[in-house]
């Protein structure tokens, strides 16, 4: 999935647009609770690998894409929004095993 989002951001950049800013987000926080979610009544969820990923949330992304657009001094930027603290598989699978704990807990 990355090689297709580098070739467009190739072929924005070179297309003589004027002026072009690219975000490129790190994975949804949303999805991964998405994700959790379908996952509860299966009794697995594949991806906990040992991987580090810095969630973060769709109003992150919003608000960094409103800023670009509104601020001037973005032109021909590049930026690569992440969160602050990257989880490792086993601080996800932590976070989604308490989930749904109080998942199954709750009436």
């Amino acid at each position: 999935m990355g090689a297709a989002y580098w070739q467009s951001e190739q072929r924005l950049i070179a297309s003589g647009v004027p002026s072009w800013t690219i975000l490129r987000m790190n994975y949804f926080g949303e999805t991964l609770v998405e994700e959790a979610k379908m996952s509860f009544d299966r009794g697995a969820l594949p991806g906990m690998a040992e991987n580090k990923v810095a969630f973060l949330s769709r109003d992150d992304v919003a608000a960094a894409a409103a800023g670009a657009l509104a601020i001037d001094g973005h032109a021909g930027a590049i930026y690569n929004l992440t969160a602050p603290k990257a989880l490792s598989g086993a601080e996800r699978t932590e976070a989604i095993s308490k989930a749904a704990a109080s998942h199954t807990a709750s009436p």
